[in-house]
């Protein structure tokens, strides 16, 4: 499995797509029994670097950092809890309608943006601004796993009436397997209506002053692409390696509480234990 970050941006979530495997898709189905509690855990340690979404927050500017990662889940019967690493999603709870050992169609809970709060800030850019809080979403995730392909679609909604906005997401990944190293590259999408863009990169007038004018964003999309590599050194310890690259629409990119960004990325190098 991959690592995960210790603290996501924004939608951007820490953008880029699941880098899980086909067995990942089928919810533990194929080997676990629904009736009892069981649990999936990989434990990790990683050096890695990221430029984030809004540079003045001190999370979110390009720096290096060491962290201790967890990912994995807990099911039980059609429920599960799940901890996706290096995703658009840091944790998901969810239930599955519908499954098969090839497709998944489960409700699923989570959160996409966090607070953006003008006190996080390193330097006075977002001064004046009201505080965007965090999000959660909730609705519908649709799983595939293809011959060479895995296919996660997804359609949520603002919970909390907070941004009152929509969600759509389409990732596709490819799991490789060579001699000793699995290689999944994936590429995605993912569709933001303006409700949303609007509650958390839009100005209004009351916050605008010299140097950030008054903003109203129409919906965006974000797309992007990633890849995430494995190779096994016992039967517990792994070497991981993964990086990614997003591409911000002009909707959000021309925000002033985001400009002149335009694009995240990020990358890094870690050991993972599974157990």
């Amino acid at each position: 499995m991959p690592l995960r970050y210790k603290r996501l941006g924004h939608v951007i979530l820490l953008l880029l797509l699941s880098t899980s495997s086909s067995a990942s898709f089928a919810r533990c189905e194929s080997n676990c029994d629904n009736s009892e509690v069981t649990w999936q855990f990989d434990v990790g340690l990683a050096i890695s670097y990221r430029a984030g979404i809004v540079d003045s927050l001190e999370y979110e500017e390009g720096q290096s950092s060491l962290s201790l990662l967890l990912a994995g889940g807990v099911y039980y019967e059609d429920f599960f809890l799940e901890s996706s690493p290096l995703s658009q999603h840091p944790f998901t709870i969810g239930y599955t309608l519908a499954s098969s050992n090839d497709y998944s169609i489960n409700l699923v809970m989570e959160s996409w943006f966090s607070e953006i709060n003008p006190e996080d800030a390193v330097d006075d850019s977002l001064e004046g601004l009201t505080v965007r809080e965090g999000s959660l979403e909730v609705g519908l995730e649709y799983t595939r796993a293809f011959t060479k392909y895995d296919l996660r679609v997804r359609l949520l909604h603002d919970a909390l009436s907070r941004h009152k906005g929509s969600i759509a997401t389409i990732e596709l990944a490819r799991p490789l397997f060579f001699k000793s190293t699995l290689v999944i590259p994936s590429i995605g999408a993912t569709f933001i209506s303006s409700p949303a863009t609007q509650y958390y990169y839009g100005v209004s007038t009351a916050e605008a002053k010299p140097g950030r004018l008054a903003y109203s964003p129409n919906d965006a999309v974000v797309t992007s692409a990633r890849i995430y590599i494995e190779r096994p050194m016992s039967k517990s310890w792994s070497l991981v390696g993964y990086g990614g690259y997003a591409v911000l629409s002009s909707a959000i990119a021309n925000s002033p509480i985001v400009s002149p960004r335009s694009d995240t990325y990020y990358g890094g190098v870690g050991v993972l234990w599974t157990f």
